[in-house]
């Protein structure tokens, strides 16, 4: 992996975020049902990927065709097989942001019983 190939990943990703953030707010359906725009592009994603025209123009002009393995190369693919494990780090550290820490007392009288019990 290169830092070519990351900032291609990275762009395609924002690029596929415009893409659903544009069609949350174009099509009303998406809006009604509070789709994230997350899951529109990642559904856009899995559309353009190795899944869904990959396999398409792989049954019709068959495994060696120009875009039987989708629209994004593999390195790209790659890189993003990667990225849950250590994203799911950020998701989890912007939790409590915003959160009032209580003092030692009450979180001994909540955690407590558990402290003791392990």
């Amino acid at each position: 992996m290169t830092l070519d190939q990351l900032f291609t990943a990275m762009i395609i990703m924002g690029l596929l975020m415009l893409v659903g953030k544009w069609l949350r707010v174009r099509v009303a359906l998406f809006g009604r049902l509070f789709l994230p725009t997350a899951i529109l592009a990642g559904l856009l994603g899995l559309v353009l990927g190795p899944q869904g025209i990959g396999w398409i123009v792989s049954l019709v002009a068959g495994r060696d065709a120009l875009f039987a393995q989708g629209l994004f190369p593999q390195s790209t693919l790659n890189i993003w097989s990667g990225l849950p494990g250590l994203l799911i780090s950020v998701v989890f550290a912007g939790l409590f942001l915003g959160k009032i820490i209580p003092g030692l007392r009450t979180i001994w009288r909540r955690a407590g019983p558990m402290v003791a019990h392990g």
